[in-house]
């Protein structure tokens, strides 16, 4: 099933850890936000970006069953296994990337 952009309070109150009906009060609050800078929104349903945004979530996790309460198929992001969602894999030292070099320096 394809993942929808606007998210109910079901999903809201897994990605956040909260009961539902703070949930709600959170979908309403981040709506009002959206309708400030003129935009059209839906009762009861948010953008889900905009969901990650607002709490500062940048990293989808992983739950101990290996099921992503987030929705979407990132692949996880555990150090063993950096994946880009599209299947890129991600350097895992900390040094440069591979394919830099200073050659278009100077």
């Amino acid at each position: 099933m394809k993942e929808s952009y606007f998210i109910g309070a079901s999903e809201v109150k897994e990605i956040v850890g909260c009961s539902k009906s703070r949930a709600y009060q959170f979908i309403q609050q981040m709506n009002k936000e959206l309708e400030a800078k003129g935009l059209l929104t839906f009762p009861g349903r948010v953008p889900r970006r905009y969901v990650f945004e607002r709490f500062g979530i940048t990293e989808v996790q992983d739950d101990a069953k290996g099921n992503n309460p987030a929705g979407g198929n990132s692949g996880g992001a555990t150090a063993g296994n950096r994946k880009h969602r599209r299947g890129v894999r991600f350097p895992t030292g900390s040094g440069a990337a591979p394919d830099s070099d200073d050659s278009c320096a100077g």
